[in-house]
């Protein structure tokens, strides 16, 4: 973090100092700068409107800056630039409005049932780009206290979302998971294909064009593990996916290495 020091003009002669503590890492980032940060890369927000939210400046005061001064503020922020970062976390713990919560940090309290569900909705938005699809994908992957995602109106759940959560929203969680895929990468390499974020449009569709036809098959993953052990099937669905991740990327080296 860089401590900085703001001073602007409020009501005519009246100078106002503000304080604030600027992220210089992604991981560093609250939830609304999270916000705004995708909001700038996806949809390219205009440079006062992203040092308003960023900063927490009031719209009618940026709107004054210079190009100079907004120039120097969004120079503090580089890194946000390129949207390559690698969390194991969702910034946005819980929507607003809505009592929906994510996934504790690194998929504490997620089974591999759930994960497999949550990550096909995703690259199939990644694939075919429809709304109704990036609803599904928040759908299982954030829920109210206690709940299940098998217990829930799935369909109803999607309904809520699309009307309840607004564009901004679903597009920062959309990236904030890129963001966790990435992070899946480093230890599970022989599950979690390296994706490349070299341009914006990548970055939009959240993978390259190589993989982006493709849906993960956690269906034939999990089979082949299980592979006879059939009695123990819906265990291995319900237990953590990062615990199931290591077991399966594990079995996967040692048959390499025959």
């Amino acid at each position: 973090m860089r401590r900085l020091k703001i001073q602007y003009k409020q009501f005519f002669i009246f100078r106002k100092t503000k304080e604030l503590d600027v992220p210089e890492k992604w991981h560093e980032l609250n939830g609304d700068q999270f916000s705004v940060c995708s909001d700038i890369y996806l949809n390219n927000i205009a440079d006062f409107e992203f040092a308003s939210r960023f900063f927490s400046i009031p719209k009618r005061i940026t709107r004054k800056f210079s190009k100079f001064e907004l120039y120097k503020l969004t120079e503090l922020c580089t890194f946000a630039a390129r949207p390559n970062g690698s969390v194991n976390f969702f910034y946005m713990q819980v929507i607003p409005g809505t009592g929906l919560m994510a996934p504790k940090a690194k998929f504490r309290d997620v089974d591999f049932e759930r994960f497999a569900l949550f990550d096909t909705y995703f690259f199939m938005y990644v694939r075919d780009h429809k709304e109704e699809d990036l609803c599904r994908f928040i759908a299982a992957l954030y829920l109210k206290s206690n709940e299940s995602v098998t217990d829930i109106d799935f369909e109803k759940r999607i309904k809520y979302i699309r009307k309840h959560v607004d564009e901004a929203t679903r597009n920062a969680i959309f990236m904030n998971y890129i963001f966790i895929h990435k992070w899946l990468e480093k230890p599970f390499p022989l599950l979690f294909e390296s994706k490349s974020t070299d341009d914006r449009e990548s970055t939009k569709r959240g993978i390259t064009k190589k993989t982006s036809t493709s849906l993960p098959d956690w269906t034939g993953i999990l089979d082949a593990f299980v592979g006879d052990d059939i009695l123990n099937y819906d265990h291995y669905k319900k237990t953590n996916c990062i615990l199931m991740f290591k077991r399966i990327n594990a079995r996967i080296k040692t048959h390499q290495t025959k």
